[in-house]
């Protein structure tokens, strides 16, 4: 099914909105945050941004709601935290700590962000997940499931 240009208008403002958002907040932790040099800030950010974009992508899976939980994601998770997050940054700082022939600190930053980062990610699943399951009102009506495969309706699923 081919969606309407307007639609697609909508998404490319949601985008750019929640992108300026994100990027803003990202840029008012740089000013608050003192830090030698940018290093420590790029890591922090990276690794919230992760832990929330994969509470996000699970309470999007989870969601009856299919258009709503798409354009929140639309807005929040390739908007605010496409915005929020800085993978640019992160291979400039690698690259630096490379120009100053550290490295052994370049191939550890690397590392340390990307597995970090996942982990981060795997964590706001899980608790986003747990919070989920935890709020039974979340819960949609029979009707209103549709594809959605909520815990309880799992076969054999006890609590």
């Amino acid at each position: 099914m081919q969606r309407s240009p307007a639609i697609r208008l909508l998404d490319v403002v949601s985008v750019f909105a929640g992108g300026a958002l994100g990027t803003s907040l990202r840029y008012g932790l740089t000013l608050l945050l003192p830090a030698e040099g940018a290093l420590p800030v790029t890591f922090a950010i990276n690794v919230t941004g992760a832990f929330a974009l994969g509470a996000l992508n699970e309470w999007v899976r989870g969601s009856a709601d299919r258009r709503r939980a798409r354009s929140i994601s639309t807005f929040f998770g390739t908007g605010v935290l496409g915005g929020y997050t800085t993978y640019g940054m992160f291979a400039v700082d690698a690259d630096g700590l490379l120009d100053t022939s550290r490295v052994g600190d370049s191939i550890l930053y690397g590392l340390a962000t990307v597995v970090l980062g996942v982990a981060a990610a795997y964590g706001g699943t899980r608790a986003a997940g747990a919070l989920r399951r935890g709020r039974a009102d979340d819960r949609p009506d029979e009707d209103d499931r549709h594809d959605v495969e909520w815990p309880a309706a799992r076969k054999g699923h006890r609590r």
